[in-house]
């Protein structure tokens, strides 16, 4: 039994000197970036709710979807900007997508209540970048599992329309249940949605965890989401203004929030 004991705590004492040491290095080598000359992200200007560089989504679907988003920023005020690039040029998903969200203001200023949903054609990866405002709505495991039925698959058939819109659909089916508003049906002849979108994702058991399981737990969140968006284009990212098509079009713009509370990743 105390043998148990001062095994768990040798295992904290290690966590924590591992998280500090690290850390440290991190720190010094953002230090040592901020000599270098940095590289601007040519992310051009939004032109609408629906931003398709990649030329993915057909003219007709694209201006159903972009009046079906605007309807539900006029009811609930949560705005999702729905982005298609062919390439992140060396770029992580996760970089690129709150970058989008921060520079084009998505959700409405001091609610931060936007969306960005990222999809990288030719690098195969996606990301559904939920606001601090919508995190209550759509919890990363809602977005994972959004991701997971509604886009994934889709794409791995190479239909890459059709799991765009789907995932567009059931992010935007949960916003709108959860303001209790009323939206028009919509792409019945390509989507499969249920009206009826589940509002809640099976959680996992809530067990105990032991003191150096919940430390490994902090230094992966550390590690791997905190300093990440901490050191958010510090360094010199390889411009990749190439993957994002022409831009045109005469939209107004969003409401000036701040994406970047949570979301959920994948590839295929």
């Amino acid at each position: 039994m105390f043998g148990r004991k001062k095994g768990n705590a040798f295992g904290v004492i290690i966590a924590v000197f591992v998280t500090i040491v690290v850390i440290s290095l991190i720190n010094n080598n953002q230090k040592n970036n901020s000599n270098v000359v940095k590289s601007e992200l040519n992310i051009p200007a939004a032109v609408g709710y629906v931003n398709d560089f990649a030329g993915v989504i057909s003219a007709g679907n694209v201006s159903n979807l972009e009046s079906y988003l605007k309807e539900l920023d006029k009811k609930t005020g949560a705005e999702i900007a729905v982005v298609t690039i062919s390439s992140l040029k060396g770029a992580s998903i996760e970089d690129v997508s709150l970058e989008i969200g921060r520079k084009w203001g998505v959700g409405k200023k001091g609610k931060d209540n936007g969306i960005v949903i990222l999809v990288a054609t030719g690098d195969k990866k996606m990301r559904i970048e939920v606001g601090y405002g919508l995190e209550g709505i759509i919890p990363d495991g809602k977005a994972g599992r959004i991701r997971d039925d509604y886009m994934i698959p889709y794409f791995k058939q190479g239909d890459m329309e059709k799991g765009i819109i789907n995932g567009t659909m059931a992010v935007a089916s949960v916003v709108a249940k959860s303001y209790q508003v009323e939206m028009p049906a919509a792409f019945n002849s390509i989507s499969n949605l249920s009206s009826d979108y589940p509002m809640s994702v099976p959680q996992s058991g809530s067990g105990k965890s032991s003191p150096p399981d919940i430390f490994i737990f902090l230094i992966f969140i550390i590690l791997f989401i905190v300093l990440p968006r901490r050191g958010l284009f510090m360094g010199g990212y390889t411009n990749y203004g190439e993957g994002f098509g022409g831009s045109s079009g005469s939209f107004g713009g969003f409401g000036g929030g701040c994406s970047g509370g949570g979301g959920s990743s994948g590839s295929w």
